[in-house]
Parts: C-alpha cells; structure tokens; sequence
C-alpha cells in the first residue's frame, strides 16, 4: 500500500510540473500572438493547486483538512479578484505623431551607395541610368517618409559642387570616415534626387559643418531651391535641371559634438 502511494504521489508530481510549464508556455504563446492578457495571478493558484493535491496525498488525514482549507481560501480568492478594463478611443486622438521621425538614412559608408543601390554601368540587373530598381522596390514597399543623405558623419566632409556636372569631371576623393576608401563622386547632388523622386519621398540633405562654410551651405539651398536668376541657378540648368527642387528637409551638420566638427 506504501509503495502504490508513493507511486501515484510521484505520478502526480510529475503531472503537476509537466502541467505548469504546458500552461506558462500557452500563456506565452496567447500573449504574443493574439495580445490577449492572461491572469498570472491564477495561474501561480492552479500550480498551487497541483501541489495540494500532491501534499494531500502524502500526508496524513489532519494535513488533509489544513490543505483543503487552504485551498478553499486561495479559490475564495480568486472568486472576488476584480477585473479592470480599459478602453482606448482612437476617434477623440487630438495628437498626430510626424511620419518624418520615421526617415530613413542614407551615407557614403560601406556598401550603403556605391555598389549598393548606385552600380556599375555594366551591372546586368534593372536599373535607373545606375541605380537598381530592385532596390528601389524594396524601399517603396516600406513607404519611407524621408531620406537623409550624404550622412552621418561624411556629411561633414563631403563638398556637394564635387558632386554635379559630368562624372567624368568630378574630382575623387578619399572618405576619411568609412575605411579611407576612394570615391569618384558619380553619385551626387542630382542622383540623390533621382533616387528620391524614384522613392516619392522627401529628400533630407545634411549640410557640411566640420569642414565647410556657411557660404557653400547657402549656395547649396540656393542651386536647389531658388527660382531666381543667379549663378546658382544658372549652374543648375547648365546640369540638366530647369525648375528648382524646393527641398523642404535641411540638416546643418550631423553631430556637432564630434565626427571632425569641433
């Protein structure tokens, strides 16, 4: 009779471990899939519960009456636990948060633009003049709001007039940023918003503070945005562009407190 007991207190035991992670691992699974909450508090009950059931059988008929009063206590618990909702009115929102805090960055770093999404002439994929369309489709599935460029931290070196007219007149250069690599400037000012009107979305230009002037920042806002007549302006046309692009989104310098600016 002894050992049956001690049989059936060991089953028991088993069930009861085996029980409460089945219910801890279900919990988790409802919880991240359909966002339904789960009381944590009856849970640790039922476990409880396991284990009286398992202390009733052991011991004797006197620990028997204290674990069924127990149990009796902890369920009459539960009974009266309260339950609070909460309802959330979307209609009477009075705030909306700028789809603009979620841009999106593009920087001379890697294979972030050259060989990235700005290729070789020769590359046998689909392409824009030598931007990949691939990529070009990724990024419209995810509707970026914006796109920062040329950085990060090269913005601060980074001279845009070597970035316009014919490539093959562009001066190189060497990134002192991002592994001393060498670029020969193909990818500039007008590709950038080649690739921003291929996105639809808002161009987002980082002026150069570490290395630059004032003066080379505003004739950049000028070539970009001024339908006026000035030298600026004129250059502009010279490269293949009539109207202005009216770029809403200026950075001035990346970050100010290191990255060459001071």
């Amino acid at each position: 009779m002894q050992s049956d007991q001690g049989g059936i207190v060991k089953k028991i035991g088993g069930y009861c471990k085996l029980s409460y992670k089945f219910l801890i691992f279900n919990i988790y699974i409802i919880t991240n899939t359909n966002g339904i909450c789960i009381n944590t508090v009856l849970l640790s009950k039922i476990y409880l519960l396991f284990l009286i059931v398992r202390l009733t059988i052991k011991n004797t008929i006197a620990m028997k009456k204290m674990t069924l009063a127990l149990l009796a206590t902890v369920l009459g618990a539960g009974m009266n636990a309260q339950v609070v909702t909460t309802t959330l009115n979307t209609d009477e929102a009075q705030t909306t948060i700028s789809k603009h805090i979620y841009g999106h960055f593009a920087e001379h770093l890697g294979r972030c633009i050259y060989d990235g999404f700005w290729v070789d002439e020769k590359m046998d994929v689909r392409k824009q003049g030598r931007i990949r369309l691939d990529v070009v489709d990724a990024l419209k599935k995810i509707k970026i709001p914006n796109l920062r460029w040329p950085g990060g931290c090269f913005a601060d070196e980074y001279h845009w007039r070597d970035g316009i007219g014919k490539p093959a007149d562009r001066p190189k250069m060497v990134n002192t940023n991002w592994g001393g690599v060498s670029e020969d400037n193909s990818f500039g000012t007008h590709e950038f918003l080649e690739l921003c009107g291929l996105l639809n979305t808002e161009p987002y230009v980082a002026g150069n503070v570490g290395s630059g002037t004032v003066e080379e920042m505003a004739k950049w806002v000028e070539y970009l945005n001024s339908p006026a007549q000035s030298t600026m302006t004129e250059l502009r046309k010279q490269n293949g562009r009539e109207q202005p692009w009216k770029v809403t989104y200026w950075g001035v310098g990346n970050e100010s407190w290191g990255c060459g600016e001071i």
